[in-house]
């Protein structure tokens, strides 16, 4: 992953091989590949903390699209399904999203890092190779639509609030289906990850040693 990449190098800048010889570097639950915001961090003895992060509770602002699905299910993949989407109504697709509130079954994208015996189901994709894939019980806790005028249907911004392991590019799929239509999402911004807001966030552009160390800050867990 470039950021931990780029921490590491960031770390070995000040402190050769021979004076910091491994520096363990994890994180709290991957983004997705298009995706921008919140990515915990965790480096030597704090990465025992991760886990916390990566089932705990994360917020996401998202846009998407009625109309067609793609094979990655953003707008970065392949069209492989379309229909009308002129029927749905501002009520109906509000009523849509909220009725996604509380826990569901979801099928996670085929083009996602999520494992199956093994091997991510994104590799399956790219090779070609069959796979049953499972749903995963998942908790929608809050879920909401941001309104406006300069953007009416078939385009919408929803700001989500789930449980680790929840897919929203899955979910707007999912709001479509209920519409007897097809959605697809096209940004992804993780605002929330547990204790962590993507104001506290650091730009991987901007990472070096002293940027780093000022900003080491111990998990709000307890």
């Amino acid at each position: 992953m470039i950021v931990k990449k780029c921490i590491r190098n960031a770390l070995r800048e000040r402190y050769p091989t021979a004076v910091l010889p491994k520096i363990k570097v994890g994180h709290g639950g991957t983004l997705d590949m298009h995706a921008e915001g919140v990515l915990a961090v965790g480096i030597g003895k704090a990465t025992k903390f991760l886990p916390y992060y990566l089932k705990g509770n994360k917020t996401y602002k998202a846009t998407g699209i009625l109309g067609y699905e793609t094979d990655t299910l953003d707008v970065h993949g392949n069209r492989i399904k379309e229909g009308a989407w002129e029927h749905v109504t501002d009520s109906d697709f509000d009523e849509a999203v909220q009725s996604m509130n509380g826990t569901y079954d979801q099928i996670p994208p085929m083009y996602s890092s999520k494992k199956y015996q093994g091997m991510s189901l994104r590799d399956y994709a790219r090779k070609k190779l069959p796979v049953d894939i499972k749903s995963c019980r998942v908790t929608i806790h809050n879920i909401s639509r941001i309104k406006s005028e300069k953007q009416p249907l078939p385009h919408f911004t929803l700001v989500v609030t789930s449980s680790g392991g929840t897919y929203v590019r899955s979910l707007i799929r999912d709001i479509a289906y209920k519409l007897n239509t097809y959605g697809t999402m096209e940004t992804l911004v993780r605002i929330a990850k547990c204790d962590l807001s993507v104001s506290d966030s650091l730009n991987v552009e901007s990472l070096d040693y002293d940027t780093i160390i000022k900003n080491i800050r111990h998990p709000n867990i307890l």
